[in-house]
Formats: C-alpha cells, structure tokens, sequence
C-alpha cells in the first residue's frame, strides 16, 4: 500500500512534465505572426461552446506555447422541472448542487483555432490522482480509509525505526551516519539501511504525516 501512495505521489509530481511531452500538439505551436488578444481567444472559445462560461484565460511569454482556456458549462436542468422538490427531514444538512466539471480549452494565440478540449477528470491523470487519494473508490470512501490507516501505520513505523536508530554515544552516531563500503555484504546492507533510512525517514515523515491530513480531514 505504500509503494503504491509512493509511486502514484511520484508521478503526480512529474505530471506537468509528462504531459507536455506525450501531448505536444495540445501544448504547442508555431509561432506565426504577432498573439490575438485575450478577447479575441476568448471569442474563439465562446464560438466553439456558446453555452460555456469563461473563468480564466493563460497566455504564455513562450512563443510556442498555446493559451489555455478554463470554462464550465451551467448545471443540466432536470427533464421535470415542473416536479416538486423532496422535502428534507428536519435538521438534516442542505444538499449542495451538484457541480458541473471544469474544462481547459487550448487554443492557437496565433490563429485563434481551438486545438483540444480538456477535462482533468476524464484523464489517465486524474485516474492516478484518485488510486493515490482513495484507491479509486471517492472522496467518502473505504479505499480513502484504508489509505489514511496504511499512512499512519507507516508514521508508526518510521517513529519507531528513529527511535531504534537513536545512537547512546558520539562514536556511534559516527558509526550510523556512513557506509563501510569495504566490509562485507551483510554489514554494507546494515549500513545502507541505517544511513539512508536515517536521511529518507525526515522526507518520509514529512509526505505521510502532511498527507495523512487530507485522508482525516
């Protein structure tokens, strides 16, 4: 479970990266002539989804770059608008509307020509992010449950392994901050795990104990 948070957290990290390089006609172009204005690739978006509304606009210094676009669509009206709302048991909580998703729309800052429309959350991206989170189960999930146990198991784990690792003298605190690389196999694999488990634990502790604040909201 761990291996798992740890190796979706590290490609969360790189995403930016990793999508600009395997979506490069999303996010760039060539450069002809002198960039529309904002108005103008706002226009171009609003021609493209009438029905849209405009929240942000990113135009980028980089000549290649493309501008982005973030819209959201109006909530769907319910086919029985005429019907009679549910009543709610009294003290219960109000029921939020529900929220349309947001999209990104790149476009051309040159030629004002709509290159893709983008939603993060129909993305292998966003597919990665949830595994990471809740294991695909949602934000009120058991996958989030079992996900926060498993990251307060590993704080445990890692409190415990420092404490092991306190040295009682100076010597052997010399002793645990390097690797005898000239001794045998056993004691090199005793030394690594002692040094860089000493080095890797205050990173560690940081990640798990910061993430385990989203899984216990």
């Amino acid at each position: 479970m761990i291996l798992l948070c740890c190796a979706t957290g590290a490609i969360l990290v790189f995403e930016k990266e990793l999508m600009m390089a395997f979506h490069k006609d999303r996010y760039y172009v060539e450069a002809t002539g002198n960039k529309l204005s904002v108005d103008s690739l706002v226009k171009s978006v609003k021609n493209a989804y009438p029905e849209a509304k405009v929240n942000g606009v990113k135009v980028y210094e980089t000549a290649d770059r493309s501008a982005e676009v973030s819209i959201a669509f109006p909530p769907k009206k319910d086919a029985n608008v005429n019907a009679e709302a549910p009543k709610q048991k009294e003290g219960a909580k109000p029921v939020p509307p529900q929220r349309q998703p947001g999209f990104t729309i790149f476009v051309n800052p040159y030629a004002g020509q709509v290159l893709e429309k983008y939603s993060y959350s129909e993305s292998g991206f966003y597919t990665v992010f949830a595994l990471h989170r809740w294991l695909l189960g949602g934000n009120n999930s058991i996958g989030k449950l079992i996900v926060g146990i498993s990251t307060f198991i590993f704080l445990f784990i890692l409190l415990t392994g420092i404490v092991l690792w306190w040295p009682k003298t100076k010597k052997i605190l010399k002793q645990r901050l390097n690797v005898r690389w000239h001794a045998g196999w056993k004691r090199i694999n005793h030394d690594m795990h002692l040094v860089f488990g000493f080095y890797s634990a205050i990173f560690l502790f940081i990640f798990a104990f910061t993430g385990l604040a989203w899984s216990f909201e």
